[in-house]
This record gives C-alpha cells, sequence and structure tokens, in this order.
C-alpha cells in the first residue's frame, strides 16, 4: 500500500487547513451571544468565560479582567451554560411521508 506524498517547491506557500464549517458556526455562536461557556481542557484542567475570538488554532477565553488563548488541541470540550442551536430542526411537514419531496 502505498501513501500519497505531496511534494512541496521552493517558496511554495503551506496553508493551515480550514476548520470544519460546525466549528466555525458552534463557536460563531457562542461569540456573537457572548454565552458563558465551561472549556474542559485534556489534561483535565476547566476554563470558564466567554469566548471573544477564535482562528484556525486558538480560542481567546475571557473572564473578567484575564484573558486566555487557549491552543485548540488542548480543548478536549466546550460546555456552553445554556443550550444552543446551531440550525433549524425540521417542520413536521418536512419530514411527513405524504410529502412530494419525499416520494419514492
Amino acid at each position: 500500500m502505498s501513501i500519497p506524498v505531496r511534494l512541496l517547491r521552493r517558496g511554495s506557500n503551506v496553508s493551515a487547513q480550514r476548520t470544519a464549517p460546525i466549528q466555525d458556526a458552534f463557536l460563531k455562536l457562542l461569540c456573537d451571544g457572548k454565552l458563558d461557556v465551561t472549556m474542559f481542557l485534556v489534561n483535565g484542567i476547566r476554563l470558564q468565560g466567554q469566548i471573544r475570538r477564535f482562528d484556525n488554532f486558538t480560542v481567546m477565553l475571557v473572564r473578567g479582567a484575564g484573558t486566555q488563548v487557549v491552543f485548540k488541541h488542548a480543548i478536549s470540550a466546550i460546555h456552553p451554560a445554556e443550550p444552543v442551536q446551531l440550525s433549524d430542526p425540521p417542520s413536521i411537514e418536512e419530514i411527513s411521508p405524504q410529502s412530494p419531496s419525499h416520494a419514492v
């Protein structure tokens, strides 16, 4: 079995892979809503605050006068203080078996 290899030429740029859309949507919702969150790190530490900013590699967490920048690879889970909804659930009409869009 061969593993594909990408050769880089001198002077070529290697950009970071874009984060997953669900991750961006979740973090943007928490950031825009200024929701309190509990962030659990992989080493067991629990951080609390509000997500102020994020990028492909880091999340900025603010609590009171303190600010922390946390690398995403160190985050195990983010738990919002209140439930959040990333997308609208389907309506009864959309999942109804009589609906023409679901006809076989």
